[in-house]
């Protein structure tokens, strides 16, 4: 008689789950943007570049900027910029995604308490863009 060997189940895999990504509508442009906070140099630093519905980067530009900024004031300002550079660069985005720590949300009726001038800034240039209302994004 055979004698049946016992093999132990495989161990399961740890898969690392790919980051959340949403492929957008056609001839629609994303702008992602980010700021890091450098207290030791005195400034903070930006970021931001747009993308189509594919993922394929179309523009980046980073700028450092001297002047010590709250993490929201330093998002905003990295949102702000990153907008004024598409229309220097004659492009126009329909969603705005940043990582920053507090979900923002920025439409013409509303605005961001004690940054409303950055905040207000950013509505009307996404006013002027046609941009989706509460387009920007937490993730």
């Amino acid at each position: 008689m055979m004698q049946k060997k016992i093999i132990d189940p495989p161990l399961p895999i740890a898969v690392a789950k790919p980051p959340h990504w949403i492929k957008q509508e056609r001839r629609k442009l994303k702008l992602n943007s980010n700021a890091a906070i450098l207290s030791q140099l005195g400034c903070i630093g930006i970021g931001c570049l747009i993308h189509d519905e594919d993922g394929i980067v179309l523009a980046i530009v980073s700028q450092r900027m001297p002047s010590s900024f709250s993490p929201l004031m330093a998002e905003l300002i990295a949102i702000k910029e990153g907008l004024l550079f598409t229309t220097k660069i004659h492009f126009t985005v329909n969603i705005v995604e940043s990582d920053c720590s507090n979900d923002v949300s920025v439409n013409s009726s509303n605005s961001v308490s004690s940054n409303n001038l950055i905040a207000s800034d950013i509505a009307m240039l996404l006013t002027d863009f046609g941009a989706r209302t509460g387009c920007l994004v937490h993730y």
